[in-house]
């Protein structure tokens, strides 16, 4: 799966802005954390027709027309993303992004497959898999 979705025009103007001030002043500006993953839920939910569940609420992020519960992850410039929680999600969407306007679908489908590949939790709870072994799981369920 190599699907591209586009960004909506704020997050386009959001990531601009942090190459410009990283430009201008030499430090990393990194979108990551809390900004980063409230993103990537407002740009799955507008590319895929999503509901977005209240923020910080459980396991899931976001839920599909027929009930199905997601989690949604975005990296802006990592190799690898991380889930907090003792079970899989049910769903899972993961997107990297590959410019200041798109990003790949890197990966759609159940969350069991993607949760069995994640390291142990680490002293913050949460356990990472990187992006390329998650690549793996969707074209091995291609």
């Amino acid at each position: 799966m190599n699907r591209i979705i586009p960004f909506p025009p704020e997050v386009t103007e959001l990531v601009r802005i942090t190459d410009s001030l990283r430009t201008q002043y030499g430090r990393s500006f990194r979108l990551d954390g809390h900004l980063v993953g409230d993103l990537g839920e407002l740009i799955a939910s507008t590319a895929f027709g999503l509901t977005l569940l209240p923020a910080s609420k459980g396991t899931h992020d976001v839920v599909d027309a027929e009930g199905r519960h997601y989690q949604i992850k975005l990296t802006m410039t990592g190799k690898e993303v991380a889930f907090r929680g003792k079970t899989a999600p049910d769903m899972v969407i993961v997107l990297r992004a590959i410019d200041d306007k798109s990003a790949e679908v890197v990966y759609h489908g159940p969350g069991e497959p993607v949760w069995k590949e994640c390291r142990k939790p680490g002293d913050n709870g949460q356990r990472s898999v990187l992006i390329s072994k998650i690549r793996q799981i969707q074209n091995n369920e291609a």
